[in-house]
Protein backbone atom coordinates (compact mmCIF):
# COMPACT_ATOMS: atom_id res chain seq x y z
CA UNK A 1 0.00 0.00 0.00
CA UNK A 2 1.33 3.39 -0.97
CA UNK A 3 2.19 5.22 2.25
CA UNK A 4 0.53 8.39 0.97
CA UNK A 5 -2.83 6.70 1.49
CA UNK A 6 -2.40 6.54 5.25
CA UNK A 7 -3.57 10.11 5.79
CA UNK A 8 -6.76 9.39 3.83
CA UNK A 9 -7.75 6.28 5.77
CA UNK A 10 -10.10 6.03 8.72
CA UNK A 11 -11.62 3.20 10.73
CA UNK A 12 -14.54 1.67 8.80
CA UNK A 13 -16.35 0.95 12.08
CA UNK A 14 -16.20 4.27 13.95
CA UNK A 15 -14.28 6.66 11.65
CA UNK A 16 -11.52 6.93 14.23
CA UNK A 17 -7.86 7.60 13.49
CA UNK A 18 -5.79 4.67 12.25
CA UNK A 19 -2.17 4.24 13.20
CA UNK A 20 0.21 1.90 11.40
CA UNK A 21 2.79 -0.25 13.16
CA UNK A 22 4.95 -2.66 11.20
CA UNK A 23 7.44 -2.95 8.38
CA UNK A 24 7.78 -0.60 5.43
CA UNK A 25 9.69 -0.73 2.16
CA UNK A 26 10.36 2.51 0.35
CA UNK A 27 7.57 4.27 2.21
CA UNK A 28 5.07 1.47 1.51
CA UNK A 29 3.61 -0.38 4.55
CA UNK A 30 4.08 -4.08 3.71
CA UNK A 31 3.28 -5.96 6.91
CA UNK A 32 1.90 -5.10 10.31
CA UNK A 33 -1.37 -3.65 11.51
CA UNK A 34 -3.56 -0.61 11.37
CA UNK A 35 -5.09 0.09 14.79
CA UNK A 36 -8.00 2.42 15.51
CA UNK A 37 -7.27 4.91 18.29
CA UNK A 38 -10.98 5.19 19.11
CA UNK A 39 -12.55 1.70 19.10
CA UNK A 40 -9.34 -0.36 19.20
CA UNK A 41 -10.10 -2.50 16.15
CA UNK A 42 -7.01 -3.91 14.47
CA UNK A 43 -6.74 -4.47 10.72
CA UNK A 44 -3.99 -6.63 9.26
CA UNK A 45 -1.56 -5.53 6.58
CA UNK A 46 0.05 -8.49 4.82
CA UNK A 47 2.23 -8.49 1.68
CA UNK A 48 1.35 -4.84 1.15
CA UNK A 49 -2.43 -5.40 1.26
CA UNK A 50 -4.42 -3.89 4.16
CA UNK A 51 -7.70 -5.65 4.93
CA UNK A 52 -10.00 -2.95 6.31
CA UNK A 53 -13.13 -5.05 6.78
CA UNK A 54 -15.02 -4.93 10.09
CA UNK A 55 -15.14 -8.34 11.83
CA UNK A 56 -18.47 -10.08 11.37
CA UNK A 57 -19.20 -8.43 8.01
CA UNK A 58 -21.58 -10.33 5.73
CA UNK A 59 -19.28 -11.43 2.94
CA UNK A 60 -22.22 -12.02 0.53
CA UNK A 61 -20.36 -14.31 -1.84
CA UNK A 62 -16.90 -12.77 -1.39
CA UNK A 63 -15.46 -15.75 0.49
CA UNK A 64 -12.39 -16.68 -1.57
CA UNK A 65 -10.52 -18.68 1.04
CA UNK A 66 -9.74 -22.11 -0.36
CA UNK A 67 -9.98 -20.87 -3.96
CA UNK A 68 -6.39 -19.75 -4.30
CA UNK A 69 -5.80 -22.16 -7.19
CA UNK A 70 -8.59 -20.62 -9.24
CA UNK A 71 -7.37 -17.11 -8.47
CA UNK A 72 -3.83 -18.09 -9.46
CA UNK A 73 -5.22 -18.98 -12.90
CA UNK A 74 -7.76 -16.17 -13.34
CA UNK A 75 -5.67 -13.16 -12.35
CA UNK A 76 -2.70 -13.76 -14.75
CA UNK A 77 -5.12 -14.68 -17.53
CA UNK A 78 -7.18 -11.52 -17.03
CA UNK A 79 -4.01 -9.45 -16.79
CA UNK A 80 -2.81 -10.73 -20.17
CA UNK A 81 -6.26 -10.24 -21.68
CA UNK A 82 -6.20 -6.61 -20.55
CA UNK A 83 -2.97 -6.06 -22.51
CA UNK A 84 -4.47 -7.15 -25.82
CA UNK A 85 -4.71 -4.49 -28.57
CA UNK A 86 -8.11 -2.81 -28.84
CA UNK A 87 -9.15 -4.35 -25.54
CA UNK A 88 -10.91 -1.14 -24.42
CA UNK A 89 -14.20 -0.52 -26.31
CA UNK A 90 -14.67 3.00 -27.63
CA UNK A 91 -17.29 3.97 -25.00
CA UNK A 92 -14.72 3.19 -22.29
CA UNK A 93 -11.80 5.22 -23.68
CA UNK A 94 -12.87 8.26 -21.68
CA UNK A 95 -13.37 6.07 -18.60
CA UNK A 96 -9.76 4.84 -18.71
CA UNK A 97 -8.20 8.15 -19.72
CA UNK A 98 -10.04 10.10 -17.03
CA UNK A 99 -8.95 7.60 -14.37
CA UNK A 100 -5.37 7.70 -15.63
CA UNK A 101 -5.18 11.52 -15.70
CA UNK A 102 -6.81 12.14 -12.31
CA UNK A 103 -4.58 13.81 -9.74
CA UNK A 104 -5.07 12.28 -6.30
CA UNK A 105 -6.77 9.05 -5.19
CA UNK A 106 -8.74 6.94 -7.66
CA UNK A 107 -10.59 4.06 -6.00
CA UNK A 108 -11.92 1.15 -8.06
CA UNK A 109 -14.82 -0.63 -6.34
CA UNK A 110 -15.07 -4.44 -6.50
CA UNK A 111 -12.14 -4.91 -8.89
CA UNK A 112 -12.49 -8.69 -8.54
CA UNK A 113 -10.45 -11.31 -10.42
CA UNK A 114 -11.18 -9.43 -13.65
CA UNK A 115 -9.41 -6.32 -12.41
CA UNK A 116 -12.05 -3.90 -13.73
CA UNK A 117 -10.15 -1.56 -16.13
CA UNK A 118 -7.32 -0.94 -13.69
CA UNK A 119 -4.70 -2.76 -15.79
CA UNK A 120 -5.54 -0.58 -18.78
CA UNK A 121 -5.34 2.51 -16.57
CA UNK A 122 -1.79 1.71 -15.43
CA UNK A 123 -0.64 0.02 -18.63
CA UNK A 124 1.92 2.62 -19.76
CA UNK A 125 3.32 3.33 -16.31
CA UNK A 126 2.10 4.66 -12.97
CA UNK A 127 -1.07 6.78 -13.31
CA UNK A 128 -0.91 10.46 -12.43
CA UNK A 129 -2.67 9.83 -9.12
CA UNK A 130 -2.89 6.97 -6.64
CA UNK A 131 -4.83 4.10 -8.17
CA UNK A 132 -6.38 1.70 -5.65
CA UNK A 133 -7.82 -1.68 -6.62
CA UNK A 134 -10.24 -2.97 -4.00
CA UNK A 135 -12.50 -5.91 -3.23
CA UNK A 136 -14.37 -7.35 -0.27
CA UNK A 137 -12.61 -10.66 -0.94
CA UNK A 138 -9.11 -10.06 0.43
CA UNK A 139 -7.56 -13.13 -1.29
CA UNK A 140 -8.43 -11.56 -4.65
CA UNK A 141 -6.44 -8.44 -3.82
CA UNK A 142 -3.57 -10.47 -2.39
CA UNK A 143 -3.36 -12.44 -5.63
CA UNK A 144 -3.41 -9.24 -7.70
CA UNK A 145 -0.67 -7.79 -5.49
CA UNK A 146 1.48 -10.89 -6.00
CA UNK A 147 1.00 -10.85 -9.76
CA UNK A 148 1.69 -7.14 -10.13
CA UNK A 149 4.90 -7.65 -8.17
CA UNK A 150 5.90 -10.55 -10.42
CA UNK A 151 5.49 -8.47 -13.60
CA UNK A 152 7.19 -5.41 -12.10
CA UNK A 153 4.03 -3.33 -11.82
CA UNK A 154 3.85 -3.28 -8.01
CA UNK A 155 4.41 0.51 -7.79
CA UNK A 156 1.63 1.32 -10.27
CA UNK A 157 -1.28 0.82 -7.87
CA UNK A 158 -2.27 -0.19 -4.36
CA UNK A 159 -4.50 -3.12 -3.43
CA UNK A 160 -6.93 -3.10 -0.54
CA UNK A 161 -9.51 -5.38 1.04
CA UNK A 162 -12.56 -3.31 1.98
CA UNK A 163 -16.32 -3.30 2.22
CA UNK A 164 -17.83 -0.73 -0.16
CA UNK A 165 -20.72 -0.33 2.30
CA UNK A 166 -18.21 0.84 4.95
CA UNK A 167 -15.44 2.60 3.09
CA UNK A 168 -12.34 3.18 5.24
CA UNK A 169 -11.80 6.71 3.94
CA UNK A 170 -12.35 10.18 5.34
CA UNK A 171 -15.14 12.39 4.07
CA UNK A 172 -14.53 14.07 0.69
CA UNK A 173 -11.01 12.66 0.27
CA UNK A 174 -11.23 10.68 -2.99
CA UNK A 175 -10.69 12.40 -6.33
CA UNK A 176 -12.43 9.79 -8.50
CA UNK A 177 -14.28 6.53 -8.11
CA UNK A 178 -14.64 3.79 -10.74
CA UNK A 179 -16.44 0.48 -11.00
CA UNK A 180 -17.20 -2.02 -13.77
CA UNK A 181 -20.36 -3.74 -12.59
CA UNK A 182 -19.04 -3.79 -9.04
CA UNK A 183 -21.93 -1.97 -7.37
CA UNK A 184 -24.41 -4.38 -8.98
CA UNK A 185 -22.70 -7.29 -7.21
CA UNK A 186 -22.95 -5.72 -3.75
CA UNK A 187 -25.82 -6.80 -1.51
CA UNK A 188 -27.19 -3.64 0.08
CA UNK A 189 -25.69 -1.48 -2.64
CA UNK A 190 -27.72 1.57 -1.61
CA UNK A 191 -25.32 1.93 1.30
CA UNK A 192 -22.36 1.52 -1.06
CA UNK A 193 -23.59 4.42 -3.21
CA UNK A 194 -24.14 6.52 -0.07
CA UNK A 195 -20.55 5.82 0.93
CA UNK A 196 -19.35 6.77 -2.54
CA UNK A 197 -21.12 10.09 -2.15
CA UNK A 198 -19.57 10.62 1.27
CA UNK A 199 -15.94 9.98 0.30
CA UNK A 200 -15.84 11.73 -3.09
CA UNK A 201 -14.75 15.35 -3.23
CA UNK A 202 -17.28 17.83 -4.66
CA UNK A 203 -16.81 17.75 -8.41
CA UNK A 204 -15.22 14.30 -8.26
CA UNK A 205 -16.37 11.84 -10.94
CA UNK A 206 -18.12 8.53 -10.40
CA UNK A 207 -17.42 6.42 -13.51
CA UNK A 208 -19.38 3.22 -13.69
CA UNK A 209 -20.40 0.43 -16.03
CA UNK A 210 -23.91 -0.48 -14.86
CA UNK A 211 -26.23 -3.31 -15.90
CA UNK A 212 -29.90 -2.39 -16.37
CA UNK A 213 -33.03 -4.42 -16.97
CA UNK A 214 -36.52 -4.14 -18.45
CA UNK A 215 -38.96 -1.81 -16.74
CA UNK A 216 -41.54 -3.86 -14.85
CA UNK A 217 -39.94 -7.21 -15.69
CA UNK A 218 -39.28 -10.00 -13.17
CA UNK A 219 -35.68 -8.90 -12.57
CA UNK A 220 -36.79 -5.31 -11.98
CA UNK A 221 -39.42 -6.50 -9.50
CA UNK A 222 -36.98 -8.83 -7.71
CA UNK A 223 -34.23 -6.26 -7.30
CA UNK A 224 -36.70 -3.59 -6.22
CA UNK A 225 -38.06 -5.92 -3.54
CA UNK A 226 -34.49 -6.54 -2.38
CA UNK A 227 -33.86 -2.80 -2.13
CA UNK A 228 -31.14 -2.81 -4.78
CA UNK A 229 -30.25 0.15 -6.98
CA UNK A 230 -29.59 0.06 -10.74
CA UNK A 231 -32.59 -1.96 -11.84
CA UNK A 232 -33.73 0.34 -14.67
CA UNK A 233 -32.28 3.55 -16.04
CA UNK A 234 -35.02 5.70 -14.52
CA UNK A 235 -34.56 4.16 -11.06
CA UNK A 236 -30.78 4.42 -11.27
CA UNK A 237 -30.63 8.04 -12.44
CA UNK A 238 -33.20 9.15 -9.86
CA UNK A 239 -31.27 7.46 -7.07
CA UNK A 240 -27.97 9.05 -8.11
CA UNK A 241 -29.62 12.48 -8.07
CA UNK A 242 -31.02 11.81 -4.61
CA UNK A 243 -27.56 10.71 -3.45
CA UNK A 244 -25.85 13.92 -4.47
CA UNK A 245 -24.67 12.99 -7.96
CA UNK A 246 -25.44 14.59 -11.29
CA UNK A 247 -25.21 12.40 -14.41
CA UNK A 248 -23.12 14.12 -17.06
CA UNK A 249 -23.07 11.42 -19.75
CA UNK A 250 -24.37 7.94 -20.48
CA UNK A 251 -23.46 5.69 -23.40
CA UNK A 252 -24.60 2.20 -24.36
CA UNK A 253 -21.78 -0.35 -24.12
CA UNK A 254 -23.62 -3.53 -25.15
CA UNK A 255 -26.98 -5.22 -24.82
CA UNK A 256 -28.60 -8.62 -25.08
CA UNK A 257 -31.37 -10.90 -23.94
CA UNK A 258 -31.39 -13.72 -21.43
CA UNK A 259 -28.34 -15.08 -19.65
CA UNK A 260 -24.85 -14.63 -21.06
CA UNK A 261 -23.56 -17.13 -18.49
CA UNK A 262 -25.56 -20.17 -17.24
CA UNK A 263 -24.16 -19.53 -13.75
CA UNK A 264 -25.37 -15.93 -13.72
CA UNK A 265 -28.57 -15.58 -11.73
CA UNK A 266 -29.74 -12.47 -13.60
CA UNK A 267 -31.79 -11.68 -15.49
CA UNK A 268 -34.41 -13.93 -13.95
CA UNK A 269 -36.10 -14.76 -17.26
CA UNK A 270 -35.74 -14.21 -20.97
CA UNK A 271 -35.42 -10.44 -20.61
CA UNK A 272 -33.52 -7.69 -22.33
CA UNK A 273 -30.56 -6.18 -20.51
CA UNK A 274 -27.95 -3.56 -21.31
CA UNK A 275 -24.64 -2.27 -20.00
CA UNK A 276 -24.18 1.50 -19.94
CA UNK A 277 -21.06 3.57 -19.28
CA UNK A 278 -22.11 6.32 -16.90
CA UNK A 279 -20.26 9.46 -15.83
CA UNK A 280 -21.66 11.30 -12.83
CA UNK A 281 -20.23 14.16 -10.74
CA UNK A 282 -20.46 14.60 -6.99
CA UNK A 283 -22.40 17.83 -6.48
Amino acid sequence: MDGRLLSALTCPECRGELGFAGDEEGGWPVSGELRCAECGLVFEVSDGVPVLVVPGTDMDGAQWEGKERQLAEWVPRNFQRALQPDRVPAPLHKFVETARATEGIVLDIASGPGGSYCVETMRDGPPTGLLVMSDLGAPVMQRWRKHLREVGWDSRCSNMGLDARRLPFRDAVLDALTSVGGFSNIVGNRQAYAEASRVLKPGGPLMEVVRLYEEGGPTHRLLTEQGQVATTWCDYEAFLNESGFSVTSCELLNQGRGKTDPNDGLPVGDEAWEHRVVFAVRQ
